[in-house]
């Protein structure tokens, strides 16, 4: 991966402030306190539209989360004590790395705020996602390339 994978402008948590963000919020049933309101920003998706790259940010809020798709994210500001479905509490803050694999649920505590960019994708039923990896080493394989394996 480059290490220019993520824009050093999204690393700055000021450096998006003007863009035009969606306001959203939390599931009211899964707010436990606070303020469910949230924004976003889609910032890409692929072309299959199966996965996509989102900022996403909240105030003050307790709530808990279930997770229809992976996600993997990235923290840029703010803090959140995460515990996870077995009852393990992990703080996460600026820099902090976390994955929930979709079917998941998370009880999330932001004390002020949290700011993260999220790399989500849909899931795809498992034999079909086998074959299409078998198929893509096979043509790897056939056409000599070094990424033949992913």
């Amino acid at each position: 991966m480059s290490t220019n994978a993520v824009p050093t402008e999204l690393l700055n948590s000021t450096a998006v402030r003007e863009e035009k963000f969606q306001r959203d919020s939390i599931p009211a049933a899964w707010v436990l306190s606070g303020q469910p309101e949230t924004k976003s920003k889609l910032l890409g998706k692929t072309a299959d539209r199966l996965a996509f790259v989102t900022l996403w940010e909240c105030g003050s809020v307790n709530f808990t989360w279930h997770y229809a798709k992976d996600e993997s994210y990235v923290v840029l500001s703010g803090e959140a004590c995460i515990t996870n479905q077995h009852g393990v509490e992990q703080r996460f803050a600026p820099g902090d790395f976390g994955f929930f694999p979709a079917g998941t649920t998370a009880h999330w505590r932001v004390p002020d705020h949290f700011r993260k960019v999220a790399f989500v994708k849909g899931p795809v039923w498992l034999p079909f996602a086998l074959a299409l990896k078998a198929r893509n080493k096979l043509l790897g394989m056939v056409s000599g390339s070094r990424h033949a394996s992913l």
